[in-house]
């Protein structure tokens, strides 16, 4: 069977079917009226970024620094379960830039966070990094939301870069962004930490933002992967937000946005 006749199979046969069925229109809807990337002179490099950082997270951050040396921690484990699985649903192109990788576990160690809640697992690298961090802080729990790809469609593969020792801190949700998101936020304290990688397009992007930020405590943030021009410019315009555009470093037409409150 091909694998596009298999994806099909899969859709059809999905418990996801309705929400798999949005997330595909909405992505189109948003490749024709929202898909342009920020330009060239939109956002910092990384390395600009890090400079106007504040001092715990440039400790962090800095070159040969513990974030860096966490990334290659947990690719490494990654690599290590990949070959030990065999070949893999979907390409680990699907892998957090190292910029962003970075980010997600520097912000988590130095927020000290209670609890983060995240959207977009794949293969959990960056599930991994903000585990790693609450470890590492000796307190907090994040809890995830992954729409299992049409590859993958029972989830065998979600969180494989995710050691068995961190596992005990992480709660995951398999389902939508818009299933899940709303009733994980009102029945749980305020998040220090939101983390935004699921779809990746401006109407969810603001969706997420808008349901999140409400419950973000003061002093967290919340950090967008790939985000668009358009997201940019929503950002720009909302009231009561720092915003730090960032241009990735291994895939570096993608922005990171990182929204501190």
């Amino acid at each position: 069977m091909s694998a596009t006749v298999q994806k099909l199979f899969n859709f059809a046969n999905s418990r996801h079917r309705r929400a798999r069925l949005r997330n595909m229109l909405e992505i189109q809807l948003n490749k024709w009226t929202a898909g342009e990337r920020p330009g060239d002179g939109k956002a910092a490099s990384f390395e600009e970024f890090l400079a106007a950082s504040p001092p715990r997270l440039r400790a962090l951050l800095q070159p040969g620094g513990e974030a860096e040396a966490a990334v290659r921690e947990v690719r490494g484990g990654f690599e290590e379960a990949a070959a030990a699985r065999g070949p893999l649903p979907f390409p680990a192109f699907f892998n957090a830039d190292v910029s962003f990788a970075q980010l997600s576990y520097a912000l988590a160690r130095s927020l000290g966070c209670e609890t983060a809640v995240e959207s977009g697992v794949g293969y959990g690298v960056t599930s991994a990094l903000i585990l790693l961090a609450m470890e590492r802080n000796s307190r907090g729990r994040l809890i995830s939301i992954d729409l299992p790809a049409l590859s993958d469609p029972h989830g065998q593969s979600i969180g494989l870069a995710v050691p068995d020792r961190l596992r005990a801190r992480w709660q995951l949700h398999s389902g939508s962004t818009r299933q899940h998101l709303p009733r994980i936020l009102n029945g749980t304290a305020p998040i220090c930490f939101f983390v935004s990688d699921s779809a990746n397009i401006f109407t969810m992007q603001r969706y997420e933002f808008e349901t999140a930020w409400p419950h973000i405590r003061r002093g967290g943030g919340a950090l967008f992967n790939n985000i668009s021009a358009k997201f940019q410019q929503y950002l720009s315009g909302t009231e009561g937000v720092v915003v730090h555009c960032i241009r990735q470093v291994e895939k570096s037409k993608s922005v990171s946005a990182l929204v501190l409150k």
